[in-house]
């Protein structure tokens, strides 16, 4: 079974309701330093998967994009219903957030998350020092819109890290 057209990029049945699960922070890119990086990932709770520096990452629905200069980012290749939740721990009192950049209304995103404009922040979320926060997203994107985990750079690595994606559905 198959989708007859989202915007040009045919999507199968399988990218439906695929959730995928990046896990155990990697610090943030190097000239983009409020931007998360990860370490693993999982589709549908399989098995983890080693992401490898400075690649791309086909899931359908969203690519995945990993640079070490520029942090992790999500994009969108077919219009539809998208889920995002992102996890962090604050090392002194942190903002952390997630942020969107469309071909409208660009992020710059190198700019932490509450230094973006009003129309990118999807969700933010301030923690206390030593705390961990969660922000969560549920919406329409669109083919070339950009999801990215941002902080203030104020945060902890390691298991305490995740971000989860999800297809929900196409737009009908």
């Amino acid at each position: 079974m198959s989708f007859s057209d989202f915007n040009g990029i045919p999507t199968s049945a399988n990218s439906l309701n695929i959730r995928v699960s990046f896990n155990i922070g990697q610090s943030v890119g190097s000239s983009n330093n409020n931007n998360k990086r990860f370490q693993n990932y999982s589709v549908n709770n399989s098995i983890q998967q080693t992401i490898v520096a400075d690649n791309r990452y086909d899931f359908g629905a969203f690519t995945f994009v990993d640079s070490a200069t520029l942090g992790s980012k999500v994009v969108i290749n077919c219009r539809g219903i998208f889920s995002f939740t992102y996890s962090d721990r604050s090392v002194g009192g942190s903002n952390i957030g997630l942020a969107v950049s469309t071909p409208q209304s660009p992020a710059t995103t190198a700019t932490a998350i509450q230094n973006q404009s009003q129309q990118n922040i999807l969700a933010i979320d301030t923690n206390a020092a030593n705390a961990r926060g969660s922000v969560s997203y549920v919406g329409w994107f669109n083919p070339g819109d950009e999801v990215f985990p941002n902080t203030d750079s104020a945060t902890a690595n390691g298991n305490e890290t995740s971000m989860h994606v999800c297809f929900l559905g196409p737009q009908s």
